[in-house]
């Protein structure tokens, strides 16, 4: 790493370490500017494995593609599923249209740090990310083909139940996420050498981005979660509820199915 891109990274650390005690100072605004700062500071340390900033900054054309992917994907997951379906949570304090374009615009870069820690933690133990081919026969054609029908049951599943006016939306979502992650970690040893390890690293990410995303807000409340009809993922651990906590490995789990689609099945 070149003088210049240590000192970015340095005031970058500085920057969302920053947005992070303003948080705990009661600043409700504080994340926006934490994920895009946390953001560069992981892309510049990860910048020699081709992470995303790398591809924003050598490829803008294909990390547009997998921004727009993100916004969409998001928008509709965040605000037309989980608020206004299922009721899962909401921002007390993002109560204009500009507030919440502002939200859904610097979504994707929510997701983005996950990825980089990913890599990051991959890093320290020497361990490299790649997309592997494996023959599409036995157990991972029919993992494969579980994991494709069931993750637009698991979006789409909310929509359908309010259109039939039933019931249970929230729960239904919560439940098939879980079921989807299962799928999903088995799907990703066809994929991915060292799946074990990786599985691991996945879940350090994951522990690391409750940390750094959720406990700040513990207090602050620039979002706020409702409690879901499964009583037992109520239970908080440091404020956060354990449905959520298990969100964070879903989150994981997708950001890195789709960077393994828009971009590392590219260069395999």
């Amino acid at each position: 790493m070149s003088k210049n891109l240590k000192i970015i990274a340095l005031i970058s650390c500085i920057g969302w370490l920053a947005f992070i005690f303003a948080a705990f100072r009661g600043y409700h605004f504080w994340y926006e500017g934490f994920v895009i700062l946390f953001w560069f500071f992981l892309g510049i340390l990860n910048y020699d494995q081709h992470t995303s900033l790398w591809l924003f900054k050598n490829k803008p054309r294909r990390f547009f593609t997998l921004y727009s992917f993100l916004f969409i994907f998001f928008f509709f997951i965040d605000f037309v599923v989980a608020q206004k379906l299922a009721n899962l949570w909401y921002y007390p304090y993002h109560n204009s249209l500009a507030r919440l374009i502002e939200i859904y615009l610097l979504y994707p870069f929510s997701g983005l740090p996950v990825l980089e820690l990913v890599y990051f933690i991959s890093s320290i133990f020497n361990e490299k990310l790649n997309f592997i081919k494996e023959p599409f026969r036995g157990w991972h054609k029919l993992i494969d083909y579980i994991e494709i029908a069931s993750f637009p049951l698991v979006v789409l599943l909310p929509l359908v139940l309010s259109i039939l006016r039933l019931n249970h939306i929230a729960d239904a979502l919560v439940w098939g996420f879980i079921f989807w992650l299962v799928i999903a970690t088995i799907k990703f040893k066809y994929h991915i050498k060292h799946w074990f390890h990786f599985v691991a690293i996945f879940i350090v990410a994951a522990i690391i981005s409750i940390f750094l995303n959720e406990i700040p807000n513990v207090g602050t409340y620039e979002w706020i979660y409702n409690d879901i009809p499964i009583s037992a993922l109520n239970r908080h651990i440091l404020g956060v509820p354990l449905w959520i906590q298990l969100g964070w490995y879903v989150f994981v789990l997708l950001m890195l199915k789709f960077w393994m689609h828009f971009v590392l099945k590219e260069r395999s």
